[in-house]
């Protein structure tokens, strides 16, 4: 499993494209350090053996120890797991730890790319990881989809986090927010 350092390494390794105040700044440059650190003790904190029910799992594929959030939900455990792990984390950094819409979009990536055929599913998950490369390692913290609409709407068959009101300054004018 990665480390803190292995994440801040790869991170190093990567093309600079930041911008901060009209400047280019490296994806390690110290103005980048609180989120770094924050998304560093996801890794932290799966290395812990306290921690290892909670924030580790084993993968379907290869049968290894795999971090959870790198994980595909195989069963509603695995969901309680996610969201137990979620609030241990979220409660330790103080908030937002930067990660969630990451496994989300990989478990909703193979919920819509892949058959339920036991046979299928290994093969259609190789894809998905050769397609998409860093993004199966690299914990990305995706925003959602702000609603430009006026109300925000409750469709039950939409994501939890989807259906959450959102301030109205946010619906008004989503990317301003952003």
């Amino acid at each position: 499993m990665r480390t803190k350092q292995d994440y801040i390494k790869g991170l190093s390794k990567m093309k600079r494209n930041i911008y901060y105040d009209g400047q280019l700044i490296d994806r390690t440059d110290e103005l980048q350090m609180r989120c770094l650190n924050t998304i560093g003790t996801t890794y932290e904190e799966a290395e812990k053996p306290e921690n290892s029910d909670l924030m580790t799992a084993i993968s379907h594929l290869t049968g290894e120890r795999i971090n959870r959030f790198t994980h595909i939900h195989q069963n509603k455990e695995d969901l309680h797991k996610k969201q137990d792990m979620t609030r241990m984390l979220c409660q330790k950094v103080g908030g937002c730890i930067q990660r969630c819409m990451g496994i989300d979009a990989i478990n909703a990536i193979r919920k819509i790319n892949c058959s339920n055929t036991p046979s299928a599913i290994p093969r259609c998950l190789r894809k998905i990881k050769r397609n998409s490369g860093a993004f199966w390692e690299m914990p990305f913290a995706l925003l959602p989809a702000a609603s430009a609409t006026s109300e925000p709407t409750m469709a039950a068959d939409r994501p939890l986090w989807s259906r959450l009101p959102l301030p109205h300054n946010m619906i008004s004018n989503p990317a301003k927010n952003w």
